[in-house]
């Protein structure tokens, strides 16, 4: 968005729930024919439509929580000041509002002076009024919100799949090559034809390759969507892109459409999918998702661009939220043991129905050199070598590329530190693996 279409929301954001909530008081005042007074009457005003909106909310999961609740209070309290006896005089709070004005100030400067730089929040561009795209944080990192509802719409839902997927409908003239992975593979942040998909498809014309990049997914999404999409496609070969940044940490990650839990069962000596048809039926698990997935409010996440006070209270309201998720990370050992167990379910399945499964391993930006050692190699090299799958390592051609080339013509500046490439990252690396023979 552009910063006017942000400042626009903004104002809307605060513009609606005023005008309704004056409009509402204004209509009560008119039907009782007379102000009304008492304590039960001024807390049925100012509550009544926060609970109303946060009601709503649960039950569509669009907008966030922390959105529609505040908006529902700002709202009740225009209300309240048309329709209550005792909020008649709302200018009579006009000295208590210069003493929050004046405190809010002070810890501002409090927390320029005295606390550590918190975490900067992605440029205002970036920020989403609905849940889907919100940036979330957590500590000293920045992080998105899994894209699960995405992911779900495109894995039950074909027409979501046609419309919003970059899958698309692929010629089925010449052999199809399916490339798999999040949102490195979707290609965030570049249009569908600079991706590198986009790219080696027209590198290499005798073949159609199809992007089938879900953002925020690991291997436990993309084992059952690349079997769908194989049955739909029929390629001769599925190609699995592997993010050594976050693979591990998003396995068993909750989904809503699995009974708000993850995509397989353990219990077993073998991975058991729990969500081979979509499920529904745990409102609670539902409940504990949209609290956690919900953003801080609009206005708060606005003011983060210049604040850091905002930004204080922003990560602290998400930290806070998070603890609703269902916690069902395994760790990263036990995590490395359940992507291995899933890539050889893949490969048994892919071999029954006659496709070759090739796994690419992508570049970390910014990693350490003993991520670089250990991940690739011991969670995803040495699984794909005992099982006979094809693997082919980017790491050192990429260390190499930056290294004559800088960061910034490799990947993304914003926000900084993006891991995801831009438009000329893509086409060195479609290069790259069509000189690898891909």
């Amino acid at each position: 968005m552009s910063n006017g279409e942000v400042w626009g929301l903004f104002a809307l954001w605060w513009g609606a729930p005023i005008g309704a909530g004056a409009l509402a008081g204004a209509v009560g005042r008119r039907v009782v024919g007379r102000r009304v007074e008492g304590r039960l009457a001024l807390g049925a005003w100012l509550l009544v439509p926060a609970v109303v909106l946060g009601a709503a909310g649960f039950a569509i999961r669009t907008l966030g929580l922390w959105d529609l609740v505040t908006m529902g209070l700002v709202a009740g309290f225009c209300a309240a000041c048309v329709a209550h006896g005792s909020l008649a005089r709302a200018w009579r709070l006009l000295p208590s509002g210069a003493v929050l004005v004046a405190g809010l100030l002070t810890l501002e400067a409090a927390s320029r002076g005295m606390l550590p730089t918190p975490a900067a929040f992605p440029p205002l561009a970036e920020l989403s009024f609905a849940i889907e795209g919100n940036v979330r944080h957590r500590g000293a990192a920045r992080l998105h919100a899994q894209s699960a509802e995405t992911a779900c719409a495109w894995r039950f839902d074909p027409e979501a799949r046609d419309r919003e997927s970059r899958v698309g409908s692929p010629a089925r003239d010449r052999p199809i090559v399916l490339h798999v992975g999040d949102s490195m593979t979707y290609g965030s942040g570049v249009d569908a034809t600079e991706t590198f998909v986009a790219r080696l498809g027209a590198l290499d014309p005798a073949r159609t390759h199809v992007n089938a990049g879900v953002p925020g997914t690991s291997l436990d999404f993309q084992l059952g969507w690349t079997l769908v999409l194989t049955d739909l496609l029929a390629p001769r070969v599925v190609v699995l892109h592997v993010t050594p940044a976050n693979d591990l940490d998003e396995i068993d990650r909750p989904y809503p459409c699995c009974d708000a839990g993850p995509m397989f069962d353990w219990a077993g000596a073998r991975p058991t999918s729990r969500c081979e048809r979509q499920s529904w039926r745990a409102p609670s698990g539902l409940g504990r998702w949209y609290i956690a997935h919900s953003p801080p409010p609009y206005p708060l996440r606005v003011a983060t661009a210049g604040s850091y006070l905002a930004r204080h209270v922003a990560g602290a309201w998400i930290r806070a939220t998070e603890r609703f998720a269902r916690d069902v990370e395994p760790g990263r050992a036990l995590a490395a043991e359940r992507y291995e167990a899933l890539l050889g379910v893949l490969r048994e399945r892919l071999l029954t129905r006659g496709v070759e499964l090739v796994l690419v391993i992508l570049p970390v930006r910014g990693a350490t050199a003993e991520m670089r050692a250990r991940d690739p190699t011991v969670a995803f090299q040495r699984p794909a070598a005992a099982m006979g799958v094809r693997a082919l390592d980017s790491l050192a051609f990429f260390d190499g590329l930056v290294a004559t080339e800088t960061e910034a013509g490799v990947y993304l500046d914003v926000p900084p530190g993006n891991p995801h490439f831009n438009a000329r990252g893509h086409e060195r690396f479609a290069r790259w693996l069509g000189e690898a023979g891909l």
